[in-house]
């Protein structure tokens, strides 16, 4: 804030001084700072050019730009080889994105700028300003000092959580660390505290990487035996915990089993360190794999917006873990009296037991197994004609259900016979919809 409130006084000053005291000069006659950028001894110096188009605080504000960033190429930070950066050179382009980053951000640190010259001729302006290089190294360790004081208690801080066994409030702390030194991570980050140096940022990404290492899923070891149907708990079946076997609270987690249509879903763990989320074990199948890992970008973007840190530390490896769920398969069993009807109904509940993955057979001597008995019957009633069907669903020698199903039609509108096959041909459809489908999905899936 105090660099933006000087850079203002002083461009208000320039833009007197420059309106004051126009020379007009052939270009041929420039002065030697402009042609040449001067070496001043035990200073920085930068010089910015602007072709005077729009207005004149417009040129000025776009040369003392670009005197500012060429002061910027003479302070900006070149990453030292024992830096954490360094480690990190093959990492997803960290090492050139976080110069590129410091290079544009150096201008806000870049106290104590003052202007020096103006120049212009009709059609060009230039600016020079200029650092005192002891100062500008007195600023900066007086912010890196401070930068590391409070890196370095956050540092204290997480290793008391760990110790408490809350690693994501420790990490929560490491992270914001790792945020307050950003600006010295090309640098070699070291730091003294009580007569010892401490390469802190190395030690920061050293105690995520250990911690990580220390967290585990736990799940079943063999698969568990579920009915189609059924809806199962994932906290009754996966924890995350440490190495001591304390349950982790806060992390967010991805499920992925796509056979039970569950497609990489972020959940958080809980207080005893299972991820909430139930799931419809809706599938054909007999046995559906289950994936829960650590989202630990998400966690990362949910403690920093810091892009250096992100990509810093986007490359670590996290627990995942699968288990399996063994789906029993319902079978069912049609019953369809009549021989005229028994064709016609059969065919449709077949293909209809194939579209919804059910497993049938022709007969069964197992209790477990859904009994699906139909009866339909034809009658004529004045100008109309019914169709009737009567069907129940039985398991364990019980019915769970009855019910009939009737559709009249208009004698007008029919063939002259009024077999089955007709009107089922106009009322299937219907039957389906509106009763075999709900019937299913009630008891059976």
């Amino acid at each position: 804030m105090r660099g933006r409130t000087t850079v203002s006084v002083f461009l208000s000053l320039l833009c007197v001084f420059s309106c004051a005291t126009r020379k007009q000069l052939p270009v041929d006659e420039l002065p030697e700072w402009v042609v040449h950028k001067p070496i001043v001894p035990n200073t920085f110096v930068g010089v910015g050019h602007a072709k005077k188009t729009g207005s004149t605080t417009e040129y000025i504000n776009k040369a003392r730009k670009e005197a500012m960033h060429n002061l910027t190429q003479e302070v900006a930070v070149k990453i030292s080889s024992r830096s954490v950066l360094y480690k990190f050179e093959n990492e997803a382009g960290v090492s050139e994105y976080y110069q590129d980053r410091i290079k544009t951000e150096s201008q806000d640190y870049l106290e104590g700028f003052e202007p020096v010259k103006a120049f212009e001729t009709e059609t060009d302006y230039w600016v020079m300003y200029r650092i005192d290089r002891n100062l500008y190294y007195k600023k900066k360790e007086e912010r890196r000092q401070k930068a590391f004081n409070f890196a370095y208690s956050l540092f204290i801080e997480s290793q008391q959580e760990l110790n408490n066994q809350a690693y994501a409030k420790a990490f929560q702390k490491q992270i914001k660390g790792l945020e307050t030194i950003r600006t010295y991570l090309g640098e070699e980050a070291i730091f003294n505290s009580e007569g010892k140096s401490i390469h802190l940022a190395d030690e920061i990404i050293k105690q995520i990487q250990n911690s990580l290492q220390s967290l585990r899923w736990k799940t079943p070891a063999k698969p568990v035996k579920m009915k189609r149907g059924e809806y199962a708990e994932l906290s009754d079946y996966v924890m995350l915990e440490n190495s001591m076997g304390a349950p982790q609270q806060g992390w967010p987690v991805r499920v992925d089993a796509q056979g039970l249509k569950v497609n990489r879903q972020l959940h958080f763990t809980n207080e005893t360190g299972n991820p909430e989320l139930k799931m419809s074990l809706q599938s054909g199948r007999e046995n559906e794999e289950v994936k829960v890992k650590l989202d630990w970008e998400h966690f990362v973007r949910m403690h920093t917006k810091d892009l250096i840190v992100r990509k810093l530390l986007s490359s670590q490896e996290v627990p995942e873990s699968f288990f399996s769920f063994v789906i029993q398969q319902p079978e069912l069993v049609f019953v369809v009296k009549g021989e005229e009807e028994r064709e016609a109904l059969l065919s449709l509940l077949r293909r209809y037991a194939g579209e919804r993955k059910l497993k049938t057979k022709e007969n069964t001597n197992s209790r477990e197994d859904f009994v699906l008995t139909c009866e339909a019957s034809v009658a004529e009633k004045g100008e109309q004609v019914g169709l009737q069907i009567t069907y129940s669903l039985s398991q364990k020698r019980k019915v769970l259900y009855k019910e009939q199903f009737r559709k009249n039609f208009e004698k007008v509108f029919l063939p002259r016979d009024y077999q089955f096959a007709n009107l089922w041909k106009k009322a299937k459809g219907e039957f389906k919809r509106k009763h075999l489908s709900p019937l299913i999905d009630r008891f059976i899936l």
